[in-house]
């Protein structure tokens, strides 16, 4: 049940951003105002992290939320390709974590790992320019694997938001390494 209200709210939120990512004129308000989508964003999320706020104020910001990646989104659009590999690579993923999950696999122990792993990636980029196009996306996949995981081993105290929060960040970051990945 809880799964499938996250499922359901990560659908809403992903074409959410994925339609606002389709209009020309958002790419150019993008354009002429791209400090205010980047700082509105971490804003946002910052927000959804450590505000204490009710479920439908919770939702309304992880939308807009949404709708600013959207727009972010929509300077480097994916093809309907790279879309429907990440889909495919998402649900067989999170196939994969709710499986272990039903054979009582706790993974959760593997955050600490997978961000070390992600600060890892980030240090290489930065300081030796190198994409890690391949680390990226298998990194991200196995985000997806722990956050099923997570989510039919603690339910999340009932919080749909921050649930969908994690898979929505686990889809775009898959689309952002697959999407590199596409162009090579």
């Amino acid at each position: 049940m809880f799964l499938g209200q996250v499922l359901a709210n990560l659908v809403f939120q992903t074409g959410l951003a994925l339609a606002v990512a389709r209009s020309p004129q958002v790419e150019e308000s993008v354009r002429r105002n791209i400090l205010l989508y980047v700082v509105s964003s971490f804003g946002l999320i910052l927000a959804l992290a450590f505000a204490k706020a009710s479920q439908p104020v919770r939702f309304a910001l992880l939308t807009a939320f949404s709708a600013v990646s959207g727009a972010l989104l929509s300077l480097n659009r994916p093809s309907g390709e790279v879309l429907e590999e990440v889909v495919r690579v998402f649900v067989a993923l999170a196939i994969v974590g709710a499986v272990s999950a039903v054979v009582g696999l706790d993974l959760r122990q593997m955050y600490m790992f997978m961000f070390v792993a992600l600060l890892g990636l980030l240090v290489v980029r930065v300081f030796t320019g190198m994409d890690g196009k391949k680390f990226g996306a298998f990194l991200f996949g196995l985000f997806v694997v722990v956050d099923t995981n997570a989510i039919m081993q603690r339910n999340y105290g009932g919080d749909v938001v921050q649930a969908t929060l994690d898979y929505f960040l686990d889809f775009l970051n898959l689309l952002a390494f697959m999407g590199d990945d596409s162009g090579n």
